[in-house]
């Protein structure tokens, strides 16, 4: 069942119902604005457009068309350096104000169990050409919410888009309290800018999720880097009551513990949006690829449309 009213400060919130298992989105960002069972939701989100704009959380957005970061913001590509904004020290995050998931949507279309949103994304921050986005969002009656994104452009750029929500099965509290499973053999090691170094093993480290393993355990739960899929196996997020699998095309996933959500401050959250609030498992390409020719990465071509999925299968134990 779907249903659409106006989300306060402006824009539409749209949802979809299928027997247990509900999910909204807004106009705004295209954001994911819940997800729940039973009306447990474990999706973090505000209850007004306030929260949501200028956010450095970049909650839920759909980021585009470059999630993570580029060091120094620039780029060569094809024999031409790009010059980006600057929005994280020295280096550009997310794709500065070119960013998908800041812009209006359109509602392109909607049926009982999908809603499909659409933007068209002009030249913007250095990065090159004019994007027609499309992102549609699935649930189906077993919990499965599956996120298609497609993108088409005038010229060649840099393509990895996401999602940017935070999950916590608990609904609130510390995020860190979670079991996680990354079937990761390796990850991308970071300097202090977050900026990459280099893929190593994650066999003795604190970073080997490849057993279930308490996000608080090592690091006091702070992560914020990406591990390489190394199979068909699932992302697993759980804690005693929820499980949330994670199934993707991109090969990469940023595990982002919300180390420095407690900055927010906004009193429109509706629910527990403090420090190590949630839990963002952010699908995409290898961070800073467009500098590192031996790290897995896409370019949107001319005539060509760039895709990438993603599912979250939420269930109860």
């Amino acid at each position: 069942m779907f249903s659409k009213v106006p989300f306060p400060g402006g824009g539409e919130k749209l949802s979809i119902k299928r027997g247990e298992y509900e999910f909204s989105v807004l106009t705004f960002g295209a954001i994911l604005h819940s997800f729940s069972h039973n009306d447990h939701n474990v999706v973090l989100g505000y209850d007004s457009l306030d929260g949501y704009k200028g956010s450095s959380s970049h909650m839920g957005e759909v980021v585009g068309p470059y999630a993570n970061r580029i060091k120094n913001a620039t780029f060569e590509m094809d024999g031409e350096v790009f010059n980006l904004e600057k929005n994280d020290g020295e280096n550009s995050l997310h794709s500065g104000s070119k960013n998908f998931g800041q812009e209006m949507w359109s509602l392109a279309g909607r049926s009982d169990s999908s809603i499909t949103l659409s933007l068209v994304s002009p030249e913007k921050g250095g990065w090159p050409g004019v994007h027609e986005v499309m992102v549609m969002y699935y649930l189906s009656q077993e919990g499965d919410l599956t996120i298609d994104y497609s993108l088409e452009s005038d010229k060649k750029c840099p393509f990895s888009m996401t999602n940017h929500a935070y999950f916590n099965l608990y609904g609130k509290g510390d995020a860190r309290r979670h079991m996680l499973t990354i079937p990761a053999e390796k990850y991308i090691d970071v300097d202090s800018s977050l900026i990459p170094v280099g893929i190593k093993s994650v066999a003795g480290t604190d970073f080997d999720f490849r057993k279930s393993t308490m996000i608080g355990q090592r690091r006091d739960g702070k992560y914020d880097n990406a591990f390489i899929l190394s199979d068909d196996a699932p992302v697993v997020l759980e804690n005693e009551e929820y499980i949330l699998r994670m199934r993707t095309s991109a090969p990469a996933v940023q595990l982002y513990t919300g180390e420095y959500l407690e900055k927010e401050g906004h009193p429109e959250a509706w629910c527990d949006v403090g420090k190590f609030g949630g839990v963002c498992l952010e699908s995409e390409y290898y961070p800073d690829f467009p500098n590192h020719g031996d790290y897995s990465g896409a370019y949107s071509i001319p005539g060509l449309v760039s895709r990438l999925t993603t599912t979250y299968r939420l269930g109860k134990k």
